[in-house]
């Protein structure tokens, strides 16, 4: 399968999904979206999420959680294309509008179902909806980081390169081009594709660091694998200077916005990796 058939494929995934959403929710569905790389372009199959969105009506109900967890398996069963990568978004206009914690739009997925998402059915109903602060997003987005990237085995493996080099390409993928994409919020207040995020970060930096990000998104898009003993070497004197200058931004970001708290888990993770 070719990258447009697997764009078509993943596509198709989404069209089942939100006629399964219409199937359970009846009536309070509203409205459905593409969203991440198969709305705003850069779709891998290698690596991508296959992104939904969803819009209900109000009240938001305590079963909704479920049934959205309903979905993903009835995707699962019926053997839909990367259903294992799939996520739902989830919420209603006034979940989105007051920024409420029920559903799951996180800020991140907040700014791309605004700027980037493509409708697929239903109802258009994002005009309106105010976007995330950009102290919202780098909060949400620093916070994420700490859950997937600041556990104790990746700090570990940050030691130890080789274990992410025989990881998967996804987690390999997200381990390099996260930072990128983080930064690029933080310094814009908008969301964009690997390709935008890494350009941006190219532009700024062009150490080891910027060799690693280049050759990982290169891969990510289409090109061959780099040799193991290449990608080893990049990640051994690479990766510690690319979450030297996420980490360094985000602590002095965090410091400035009154969060200091987060600010002094930037500072911890820093020591952890050795960067001070």
């Amino acid at each position: 399968m070719n990258d447009t058939q697997a764009t078509e494929a993943a596509k198709t995934t989404l069209r089942t999904v939100d006629q399964l959403c219409k199937e359970i929710f009846g009536a309070r569905f509203v409205a459905s979206y593409a969203m991440g790389s198969l709305a705003r372009g850069g779709f891998s199959p290698l690596v991508s999420d296959v992104d939904f969105g969803l819009i209900v009506t109000e009240p938001l109900q305590p079963s909704d959680a479920a049934d959205i967890e309903n979905v993903q398996q009835i995707a699962g069963k019926r053997g839909c294309y990367l259903a294992d990568r799939l996520s739902i978004f989830w919420g209603s206009r006034q979940s989105l509008e007051n920024d409420s914690s029920g559903g799951r739009f996180p800020p991140f997925d907040r700014l791309d179902l605004l700027d980037h998402a493509t409708l697929i059915s239903g109802t258009e109903c994002r005009q309106g909806i105010p976007a995330p602060t950009r102290e919202q997003l780098e909060v949400a987005g620093f916070e994420f980081a700490l859950d997937y990237l600041a556990t104790p085995q990746r700090i570990e493996e940050f030691k130890h390169p080789e274990r992410i080099v025989s990881a998967t390409p996804v987690y390999l993928s997200k381990t390099v081009l996260y930072p990128p994409r983080f930064l690029y919020t933080s310094d814009t207040n908008r969301v964009a594709g690997n390709d935008v995020a890494v350009e941006h970060y190219l532009k700024r930096h062009d150490g080891a660091d910027a060799g690693l990000v280049s050759t990982v998104y290169e891969w990510r898009v289409g090109g061959d694998a780099p040799p193991e003993t290449q990608l080893l070497e990049q990640l051994q004197i690479g990766l510690l200077p690319l979450y030297d200058q996420f980490l360094s931004h985000y602590a002095q970001r965090l410091k400035d916005g009154g969060r200091g708290d987060l600010a002094s888990k930037a500072d911890d993770w820093r020591h952890a990796l050795g960067l001070e």
